[in-house]
C-alpha cells in the first residue's frame, strides 16, 4: 500500500504540469481502467471457483463410484463366485463318498472273484480322480476366501482412499485459491479508492480555479475536446454492440443448455425403463439348453428307476443317473443366480452411469449460466465506462464553449 501510495504520488506530481481538468481526466481514465481490471479479477475468480467445484464434484463422484464397486463385490459377485464354488465342492463330495461306497463294493465282489482285477482297478483309478477332483474344488474355495478375497478388497479400497485425498487436496486447493484472489481484489480495490479520492481533491481544485482556466483554453484544445466525445461516443456505440452480441450469444448456449439436459433426462427415464443388453439373451440361451439337459436327465433317471427292478440295468449305473441330474440341477441353479446378479447389478450400473450423466450435463448448463452472467456484467461495466467518460468529455467541452 505504500508503494501503491508512492508511485500515484509520483504520477501525480509529473502530471502537475497539465491542467487540472486534464489530470482529472486522466485519473478517471485510470480509475476506469483499474475498474476493468477489478471486474475481469472477479469474473477470473469467479470462474477459478466454478472449475474448482466441478473438480469437486467430479472427486465427489469418483468416491461413490468407488465405493459402490467395494459395495458390489462384497455383496454380489464375490457371494456369487463364493456359492458356486461351495455347490461344486459340495457336489465333488458326494461323488467322492458315492466312489468310496462303489469302491468298497467292488473290492469286496473281487475278493469272492465276482469282479476282474481290471474292473477293480478301474474303479481304483476312478477313485483317485474323484479324490483330485474334490482337492482342486477345495483348493479353490481357498484361494477365493484367503487370497482373491483380501487382495480385492484391498485393491478397492485403496482405490476408495485414493479418491478421498483426491477430494481433500481439491478442497484445500479451492480454499487457497480463493484466498488469493480476494487479497488481489481487496488491493484493487484500495487502489480505486485511493484513485476516487485523489480526483475528489481535484475536483474541488478545479471549481476553485475554473475562472482563471477559462480565459486560457483554446480553440484548438476545443477542437481537440470535440474530437474526444466523437471517440467516446464510437466507444460507447461499441460497447452498446457488443453487449447485444453477448445477450444473443447467452441466448443460444442458454437453448443448447436446455436441449442437454432434456436430451439427458429423456437417456435417465428410458434407463429406470429397465432395458437389457445382449448378453442377457445369451445367458437365457443358456438357461434354456441346460433345462433341456435336466429334462432328459430326470427321464434318464425315471426310467433306470423302473428297469432296476427287472434287473436290465445295475444300482452303479442308475447313481450316475442320479449324478448327472445333480450335475445339470446345479448348472441350472447356476445360470439363474449369474442371470439375476448380471440383472441387478447391470441396471444399477446404468442408472449410475445415467444420473451422472444428467449431473454433469446440468452442472455444465450451471457454469453457462454463471458465464453468461459474468459476461453481461463485464459488457454492462465497460458500457457503464464509456458513459462515463462520455459524460467527463461532454462537461469539459460545454466548459470549454463557455
Amino acid at each position: 500500500m505504500i508503494l501503491l501510495g508512492a508511485s500515484l504520488s509520483t504520477a501525480q506530481d509529473s502530471a502537475n504540469d497539465l491542467p487540472l481538468w486534464q489530470q482529472i481526466r486522466n485519473l478517471q481514465i485510470q480509475r476506469a481502467d483499474i475498474e476493468r481490471k477489478l471486474v475481469n479479477k472477479q469474473i477470473e475468480s469467479a470462474l477459478a471457483v466454478i472449475q474448482w467445484k466441478r473438480d469437486e464434484e467430479t472427486a465427489k463422484q469418483a468416491v461413490v463410484n468407488r465405493e459402490f464397486e467395494l459395495r458390489k463385490y462384497q455383496k454380489g459377485l464375490y457371494p456369487a463366485e463364493q456359492q458356486r464354488l461351495s455347490d461344486g465342492v459340495d457336489l465333488a463330495q458326494k461323488k467322492y463318498e458315492q466312489g468310496e461306497i462303489h469302491l468298497e463294493w467292488s473290492e469286496k465282489l473281487a475278493n469272492k472273484g465276482l469282479v476282474s482285477q481290471e474292473s477293480l482297478g478301474a474303479d481304483i483309478e476312478s477313485m483317485t480322480r474323484l479324490k483330485d477332483e474334490l482337492k482342486a474344488a477345495k483348493d479353490k474355495l481357498h484361494v477365493l476366501n484367503e487370497i482373491t478375497l483380501p487382495r480385492t478388497i484391498l485393491k478397492i479400497e485403496m482405490a476408495v482412499s485414493a479418491a478421498k485425498k483426491t477430494l481433500v487436496d481439491h478442497q484445500n486447493l479451492l480454499q487457497v485459491t480463493k484466498a488469493n484472489f480476494d487479497t488481489q481484489i481487496q488491493l484493487q480495490q484500495e487502489e480505486l479508492n485511493l484513485l476516487t479520492s485523489s480526483i475528489a481533491r481535484l475536483q474541488q481544485d478545479l471549481k476553485q480555479s475554473e475562472a482563471a482556466e477559462k480565459s486560457e483554453l483554446s480553440a484548438i484544445q476545443r477542437r481537440q475536446q470535440s474530437l474526444n466525445v466523437k471517440r467516446a461516443e464510437s466507444s460507447l456505440q461499441l460497447a452498446t454492440d457488443t453487449l447485444r452480441l453477448s445477450a444473443n450469444t447467452s441466448q443460444l448456449k442458454q437453448q443448447d443448455s436446455v436441449r442437454e439436459v432434456e436430451m439427458a433426462e429423456l437417456t435417465l427415464k428410458e434407463l429406470e425403463a429397465g432395458n437389457q443388453s445382449l448378453d442377457r439373451e445369451e445367458l437365457l440361451e443358456l438357461q434354456n439348453e441346460v433345462k433341456s439337459k435336466l429334462t432328459f436327465a430326470q427321464q434318464q433317471r425315471n426310467w433306470g428307476k423302473r428297469v432296476l427292478k427287472k434287473g436290465y440295468i445295475t444300482s452303479n449305473q442308475l447313481t450316475k443317473f442320479e449324478i448327472q441330474l445333480l450335475e445339470h440341477q446345479t448348472s441350472l441353479n447356476a445360470v439363474n443366480r449369474d442371470i439375476h446378479i448380471y440383472d441387478e447389478f447391470t441396471h444399477q450400473q446404468q442408472l449410475v452411469d445415467a444420473r451422472t450423466q444428467l449431473q454433469n450435463v446440468t452442472s455444465e448448463k450451471t457454469r453457462v449460466d454463471r458465464e453468461i452472467e459474468l459476461a453481461v456484467t463485464l459488457a454492462e461495466a465497460e458500457v457503464q465506462r464509456c458513459r462515463d467518460v462520455l459524460a467527463a468529455e461532454q462537461k469539459a467541452l460545454e466548459y470549454l464553449s463557455r
